[in-house]
Formats: C-alpha cells, sequence, structure tokens
C-alpha cells in the first residue's frame, strides 16, 4: 500500500513538472515572438532612418520622430532580453526538475521488487 501511494506521489509530482514546463514554454515562446517582431520593427525603422540621413531633403522632424521610435523599439528589446534573461533559469530548473522526478520514478519502479 506505502509503495503504492509513493507511485501516486511521483506521478503527481512529474504532472506538476509537466504542467509547470508547459507554461513556462509558452511563456519562453511568447518573449521569442515578441523579441522577434522587435527587431523586425528596429530593422525597419533603422533603414528608414537611414534613407532619410542619406536624403537631406527630408524633414528633419520626420526623422527625429523616427529616431525617437527607434530608441522606444531598442528599449524594449532591452527589456524582453532581460524578462527573457530572468526566465531561462526557471526555465531550465523546471526541466530540471521534471528529469529529477523522473529519474526518481524510474529508480523506485527498478527498486520495487513486485
Amino acid at each position: 500500500m506505502h509503495t503504492h501511494k509513493l507511485q501516486q506521489t511521483l506521478e503527481a509530482d512529474i504532472k506538476d513538472k509537466k504542467r509547470q514546463q508547459a507554461v513556462l514554454l509558452a511563456n519562453k515562446r511568447e518573449l521569442e515572438e515578441e523579441m522577434a517582431q522587435l527587431v523586425k520593427s528596429k530593422t525597419e525603422v533603422e533603414c528608414l532612418v537611414a534613407d532619410m540621413q542619406s536624403n537631406r531633403s527630408q524633414d528633419a522632424n520626420q526623422r527625429n520622430s523616427l529616431q525617437k521610435q527607434l530608441s522606444k523599439i531598442q528599449q524594449a528589446i532591452q527589456t524582453k532580453e532581460v524578462e527573457f534573461m530572468e526566465l531561462e533559469p526557471e526555465w531550465e530548473a523546471a526541466q530540471n526538475r521534471e528529469r529529477e522526478a523522473r529519474q526518481a520514478s524510474v529508480g523506485f519502479f527498478l527498486a520495487d521488487p513486485y
């Protein structure tokens, strides 16, 4: 009976670890998508800024506006990079916890003579 209860506990622990990992994976993918979109926006704005700088006849206000937009995008990228760096250890820890729970479960079943 004790063996069965321990098995249920281990299985519940593995299930919980998988759920936690799935949530972290969703957060990680969302951050990656946001980062990709921000990098794309940054590239577009950088091209526009470069075009405007090469063409002196463009309105200085528009160029300044685009440079401000670029600065905001760069700041947003930095924020997402920080969020991503903060999420990464948590993601890796969740993977390790799940792996440890699986190993404990396998070790338990290998040690159980029944």
